[in-house]
């Protein structure tokens, strides 16, 4: 199976032959435990989100010496930039290229590793809501995604006010 992906807007399927993505389920979670005196075990403290990670395994075919140096120009960035896969076109992650990325060269093809870190740990989704609301009108907004987020709120002054202000249960 071929995947088509996209990095800093570049369809990199113009490149390489992607045979294997390997994404994880959900985020990155890390458990902060302390030892507490000479008892068994740890205390559990807090959870936190960590960075993630994203493989894409790749086959070049001829011409590998062009296609080499245009790809790691193509794969080098000095911050991260969206990474898009074509079975999630609604959804990008903000990676960058980790480590030296492999090619083991053969005849006339090479297969190949690329690691991306994911320093968010997340899925971005494309999909933009916006709402209004009038005087005394409540706005509900639903976050179907798998990671804590917080609204955008923007406020847009026509003329003199006394007070804008938003609240919320947290």
């Amino acid at each position: 199976m071929t995947f088509q992906w996209w990095f800093n807007g570049q369809d990199m399927s113009e490149y390489l032959e992607t045979n294997n993505v390997e994404r994880n389920i959900g985020q990155n979670r890390k458990a902060n435990l302390k030892k507490l005196g000479v008892s068994s075990g740890k205390r559990f403290k807090y959870t936190s989100a960590d960075e993630g990670k994203v493989t894409v395994s790749f086959l070049i075919r001829r011409d590998m010496v062009a296609k080499r140096r245009e790809i790691a120009g193509l794969l080098s960035s000095n911050e991260p930039q969206q990474l898009i896969f074509g079975d999630e076109p609604d959804k990008y992650y903000l990676a960058i290229a980790d480590d030296q990325i492999s090619l083991s060269e053969k005849f006339r093809h090479g297969n190949g590793e690329v690691t991306f870190i994911v320093p968010d740990g997340v899925a971005h989704s494309n999909d933009i809501t916006m709402v209004t609301g009038q005087s005394g009108t409540d706005i509900a907004l639903t976050n179907a995604g798998t990671a804590p987020s917080a609204p955008v709120l923007t406020a847009t002054m026509t003329a003199d006010n006394g007070l804008v202000a938003w609240t919320n249960d947290q």
